[in-house]
């Protein structure tokens, strides 16, 4: 299984590398975020309209949703996916 990521961490360094925290650190934010809101892989699958396949590789931390299935995401649990996706924005919003 995956590790859990480190969302604690700033951001920092060249695009490139910023870019790489972010695609390496999604899988286990998406992970995260769909076991707060679903109660399982064939939920998963159903509200996102992805097969059986994808539905338990996101849930098991293997891969990352293309952008529609994330914008879905956000604008059904807004505040919940921000809170997984990218809890950091809340600490740059108050700096």
């Amino acid at each position: 299984m995956p590790s859990s990521g480190d969302f604690s961490g700033e951001y920092s360094g060249s695009r490139e590398t910023i870019l790489r925290q972010f695609r390496d650190q999604t899988p286990a934010r998406w992970m995260s975020f769909l076991h707060a809101h679903f109660s399982g892989a064939q939920e998963v699958s159903a509200f996102f309209d992805v097969d059986e396949k994808t539905g338990r590789n996101w849930w098991n931390g293997v891969g990352r949703p293309t952008v529609d299935k994330a914008l879905y995401a956000q604008m059904s649990f807004p505040g919940g996916f921000q809170d997984h996706m990218l809890p950091e924005a809340g600490r740059w919003a108050a700096e």
